[in-house]
């Protein structure tokens, strides 16, 4: 998949002076993980997985 890309551009003064902006990048970044578990304690296997803070994780 591509990454989700958001560009921002905000004005830093009232006047709206063309040079002076604010300009960032936000890239969301998607992966797919087919993980399978062992028999027994499936769940339990799942929650002592190491990831990240910034990292959402969801179950289908």
């Amino acid at each position: 998949m591509s990454p989700k890309m958001l560009k921002l551009v905000i004005n830093k003064s009232p006047n709206g002076h063309k040079k002076a902006k604010y300009k960032q990048t936000i890239i969301e970044y998607n992966w797919r993980i087919d993980y399978y578990p062992p028999k027994e304690g499936g769940l339990e296997a799942i929650m002592k997985l190491n990831v990240p803070m910034q990292v959402s994780l969801s179950m289908e």
